[in-house]
């Protein structure tokens, strides 16, 4: 809804008529207009006796400044017209009561005290009982609006105030960076920095190659790009800025986007990259690493088959050796190893489809012996104390 329609609602809700009502109060001006002295006097006496409202005045010079201001005030508000120029200049009254601190509460009394000045006036000055009370209904009308104006004020000012606190805690706790700058290059506004990156040289007013890291300015060459997006008024972006080595490199993506504001011509927004990148690097080496487990699996079917082959067809021939053939202990060795093979198969598939340990009490020196005769290694098992132990024997030889 547009002011003037606004303004128009107003009066209505209050039953203001501009002609009936803005004849008995403009009939009201001459007594009002000869007692205002004595009006103003007494509500600037009713707002020193409290010490919150008496703060916003500077010294008694603005206040007698101010109550010039305010018979004028008074008599506009008889007088009229009650246009939106009158509407205006009310709401500029009130943005000056929020900007200097005034209470609300005061707002609303002191009015009341105004409205019952001058309803007490009429009532004296006015022979005729039943237009007085007329008179003193328009004064309240009046005065109900102009109540009704300041407090919007008021309301606006909470609300952009609200607004206002929400913008702030939505940038201070911004994971990124983001700088104003002027034509010359100074931070004119800058979200909360990082100390990490920025230390105790981010402070507003600086010019930006002082306010961030030396090697992020040099390494990004940021006097050229920042030169050239005032230049060209088109947004640049560097994608990514590495500072360090090694373990302690930290990269960064800058984007430079000019502006069109009497206090900002750039905004500069610093994205740190270091952990996305660092993620991306884990979810890369993770997609090799499950290739290499699916060519581990294939590679390990591959061979398990034809050692299968092999393991079946030396128990054939074994079987088919006399007890006495000294061919059965050879063939006995290679059947170990088969199935050491086959385990080493086993542990492959193991890697592409981890499985999960079927533990079992072994003897701790059995399987000793058992690992150094399937090496093939001489050595000597020296045990300190032969012991029963939970293992999977299958992962241990």
């Amino acid at each position: 809804m547009e002011r003037r329609e606004q303004w128009q609602e107003m009066k209505s809700y209050v039953g203001f008529d501009e002609v009936a009502d803005g004849a008995r109060l403009r009939s009201a001006v001459p007594a009002v207009t000869a007692a205002l002295p004595r009006i103003v006097d007494r509500f600037y006496a009713a707002m020193a006796g409290f010490p919150e409202a008496l703060a916003v005045f500077a010294d008694d010079t603005q206040v007698e400044r101010l109550k010039r201001t305010m018979r004028v005030h008074i008599i506009e508000m008889l007088s009229g017209p009650w246009d939106l120029a009158f509407l205006e200049r009310r709401l500029r009254i009130g943005a000056v009561h929020v900007r200097v601190g005034l209470p609300e509460r005061f707002v609303f009394t002191a009015m009341n005290l105004l409205r019952h000045d001058m309803i007490e006036i009429m009532r004296l000055s006015q022979p005729d009982l039943e237009h007085g009370w007329q008179i003193a209904h328009s004064i309240s009308r009046i005065t109900d609006l102009e109540l009704a104006i300041m407090s919007s004020t008021y309301m606006e000012a909470h609300e952009e105030r609200q607004l206002r606190t929400l913008q702030d805690l939505i940038v201070h706790n911004l994971p990124v960076t983001v700088l104003c700058l002027d034509e010359t290059g100074h931070v004119t506004s800058a979200t909360h920095p990082s100390s990490r990156l920025f230390g105790s040289t981010a402070e507003i007013g600086r010019h930006y190659e002082s306010f961030l890291p030396p090697d992020l300015v040099e390494e990004a060459d940021l006097p050229t790009c920042v030169g050239r997006a005032l230049h060209t008024g088109k947004t640049i972006t560097i994608p990514r800025v590495s500072l360090g080595s090694g373990g302690t490199q930290r990269d960064f993506r800058i984007t430079l986007v000019p502006l069109d504001h009497e206090l900002a011509r750039l905004l500069l927004h610093i994205e740190e990259m270091t952990d996305v990148l660092a993620a991306e690097a884990r979810v890369q080496q993770a997609e090799a690493l499950a290739r290499i487990g699916s060519m581990a699996a294939h590679l390990a079917h591959e061979i398990r088959n034809p050692l299968a082959a092999i393991s079946a067809t030396l128990q054939v021939i074994v079987a088919s050796l006399p007890a006495e053939d000294r061919r059965r202990s050879i063939l006995g060795k290679v059947q170990v190893q088969i199935r050491r093979l086959d385990r080493l198969v086993t542990d492959l598939l193991g890697y592409s489809r981890p499985a999960q340990p079927s533990l079992r009490v072994a003897n701790l020196l059995g399987l000793a012996n058992q690992a150094v005769s399937e090496s093939g290694v001489a050595a000597t098992v020296d045990v300190h104390e032969d012991a029963p132990v939970l293992v999977d024997v299958g992962h241990v030889c």
